[in-house]
């Protein structure tokens, strides 16, 4: 049996809101003496941070334990492992066998191609033209469409979140009809070396139908976006800004 002191407290999911910082607050909770904090996320870098610790949990089992950078690449390769058992082709993925997938009704996002410079693959550099398109089969009219995604880098920190109501692009889908619906960023701002993972999220009107996380993966490999020789350092420079200008006066 547990002392009650024993045990602080315990928090499913820490977020920052505002200028407020849960992630700090934990760091103050964790340091202080005889106290053991149980800090549950998917948030690698808050994880090495303020653990010690890990806990590797798969479908409500415990698969792994130990020292915390141990089991975060356990983790990762747990997640790499089952992108690859439903990556049909290269830059090819079969969302049917997606993890994470969290549905209501019947809506179905099937399949997922990406594209660097307009050849399926999922290489990528930064400023390619990235583009991803999906497949999806409904048995609903959606009238007013919402597909969104997030791109998260190696310790799941959210990068880029956008949907079609931010790019005020609409769309409608046809119940009982494969539709296509493309993504394009025409100059994909990610320079960091790695593999990066992506969320999907479909919906209509303002209510989300399907999340799919961790929907699929693409690879980042450096490259000479100045075209001057000379590479950016890949530790400091997650992205890059595509044009900068030095002068003397």
């Amino acid at each position: 049996m547990l002392h009650r002191s024993s045990i602080e407290i315990a928090i499913k999911q820490v977020k920052r809101k505002g200028g407020s910082s849960g992630i700090d607050k934990m760091q103050e909770i964790a340091t202080g003496e005889g106290r053991t904090v149980l800090f549950v996320s998917h948030n690698m870098a808050a994880m090495r941070s303020l653990c010690n610790t890990g806990v590797l949990i798969e479908n409500g089992t415990i698969i792994n334990t130990g020292e915390i950078n141990s089991i975060i690449a356990a983790y990762r390769k747990s997640v790499q492992d089952v992108q690859h058992s439903f990556e049909i082709d290269r830059g090819v993925f079969d969302l049917s066998k997606a993890g994470g997938n969290q549905q209501k009704n019947n809506v179905i996002m099937q399949k997922v191609t990406t594209f660097c410079d307009n050849e399926i693959s999922n290489d990528f550099y930064g400023g390619c033209n990235f583009r991803f398109d999906v497949e999806i089969l409904n048995d609903q009219d959606y009238k007013n469409a919402m597909l969104g995604f997030v791109i998260k880098d190696m310790n799941e920190q959210p990068l880029i979140g956008i949907n079609n109501r931010h790019t005020g692009d609409f769309f409608e889908i046809q119940k009982n009809k494969i539709s296509t619906l493309k993504i394009e960023v025409p100059k994909l701002p990610i320079y960091k070396e790695g593999t990066y993972t992506v969320d999907l999220y479909l919906g209509n009107f303002n209510t989300d139908n399907e999340i799919l996380h961790n929907a699929f993966s693409f690879n980042i490999f450096k490259t000479d976006v100045f075209k001057s020789s000379n590479l950016l350092d890949n530790h400091i420079n997650l992205i890059y800004v595509e044009k900068v200008h030095f002068s003397v006066s």
